[in-house]
């Protein structure tokens, strides 16, 4: 009978929903327990923003210490998402809590939206290995690193192509007035996933299959008009922190094989530590290399290649179009300088490079059948089974290191500057 394969597409479909939210929520518990639960694990960069948001959320205060050394500016420029969300967080909890809080909600936040533009492209057909592969992408560098704004920008990239490609056939005031909302919190989140998300429209506006690409790319357009503002006003600002200066720090030969595997070994956006180093472990040997999450994530994307190859017939409308936007995305970031100069920030490489990753995510065939598909989920399971143990050793080595450091607090004593 015509309804028995529906109803077994449907059973399906919600097989996969299940276990996709439960494993997720598994795979999102050792980081998160490494959070919460070690008293010092702090983001290298999350101190200084907890600072930054105790000067921010005070500022308003005659009273505030801060006043006499510190003014706000209040420029309209991008990474001000980050820390106002952080200031008022910090205006209701404790400072260690807000920070705890905001390191988690931008790991969960990155996962939950890679996780959601699979399901809005592709259904929830794969979801379990679409959940590991989303929480394995959201424990990147930038997290550990503490970069808040970028991935707080990072989050609204999945979330905004996934809103443009539901409207991509009925171009009615809602998707546009839905674009505009998430341009301007994307500029004032971070400038590189606003410009890749751009990137990303433009990509797909073009090379989507569909009858009405031009009246597609026309409220495209008109979806993105927020930038006619934003762009003058971001250039007129920013000419006070001085020109752009792309820097290739490690590909400084791109004739030598040596430079591109020292240039190829950089741009990886996982790797945690030294990828000659296990997890809780003294010694460093190359082998090790062989145990490395970007070893055993790169494994699983060519073994779900192949399994997508293979079943190219099946999956999602549009599945092309996310290939060619996450090759260019990936091309990009192996062509980008590690910066654009010392007042642009550092790590662009990644962050492309994390990005593309994202957008390839609805291309795939996540679904862990065949050999290929299960050797992927295997792979990809062993990938963030390492990458969590490395964050475990991370947490481990935080805590001793700002443990000692405050343990200092009470011989320093309150209101003392120290010289560092």
């Amino acid at each position: 009978m015509a309804s028995e394969p529906l109803l077994t597409d449907e059973q399906d479909a919600a097989r996969s929903r299940r276990w996709g939210l439960t494993i997720g929520c598994l795979a999102l518990l050792p980081a998160l327990s490494a959070v919460w639960l070690v008293p010092w694990f702090v983001t290298q960069d999350g101190p200084a923003h907890l600072y930054n948001a105790h000067i921010i959320a005070r500022s308003a205060d005659p009273e505030s210490p801060f006043r006499p050394y510190y003014q706000v500016r209040w420029s309209p420029l991008p990474n001000w998402s980050g820390h106002l969300v952080l200031a008022g967080l910090v205006s209701s909890l404790p400072p260690r809590s807000a920070d705890r809080l905001m390191t988690s909600l931008t790991l969960v936040g990155l996962a939950a939206s890679i996780a959601w533009l699979r399901w809005r492209v592709a259904g929830w057909r794969g979801m379990p290995m679409a959940a590991l592969a989303a929480v394995l992408l959201a424990l990147n560098v930038t997290w550990l690193l503490g970069f808040s704004n970028f991935l707080l920008g990072a989050c609204l990239f999945p979330v905004t192509l996934g809103v443009w490609w539901a409207g991509r056939e009925r171009p009615w005031p809602g998707p546009v007035a839905a674009l505009w909302a998430l341009v301007v919190l994307g500029y004032f989140s971070h400038l590189v996933s606003l410009g890749l998300t751009v990137f990303g429209l433009a990509v797909l506006a073009g090379v989507t299959p569909g009858r009405v690409r031009l009246a597609r790319a026309a409220w495209t357009a008109v979806g993105l008009a927020p930038l006619a503002v934003l762009g003058p006003l971001y250039l007129s600002l920013t000419r006070e922190g001085g020109g752009m200066s792309p820097v290739w720090g490690h590909l400084t030969d791109p004739l030598s094989p040596r430079s591109w595997f020292s240039h190829l070994g950089w741009i990886d956006p996982l790797s945690l530590g030294s990828k000659v180093i296990l997890p809780f472990h003294a010694t460093s040997d190359v082998r090790f290399a062989l145990l490395t999450p970007a070893f055993w994530a790169a494994l699983a994307l060519v073994l779900a290649a192949v399994a997508t190859l293979r079943g190219r017939r099946k999956g999602p409308e549009g599945r092309r179009a996310w290939a060619i936007l996450s090759a260019a995305l990936l091309l990009g970031g192996l062509a980008s300088p590690d910066t654009l100069g010392v007042a642009h920030g550092h790590y662009l490489q990644q962050r492309v490079v994390l990005l593309g990753l994202a957008a390839l995510m609805p291309a795939l065939d996540l679904e862990a059948k065949g050999r290929a598909g299960r050797a992927s989920a295997a792979a990809l399971g062993l990938a963030l089974a390492l990458q969590s143990a490395f964050v475990w050793d991370y947490a481990r080595h935080s805590d001793r290191a700002v443990g000692t450091l405050m343990q200092a607090r009470d011989a320093v004593g309150r209101g003392r500057r120290v010289a560092t």
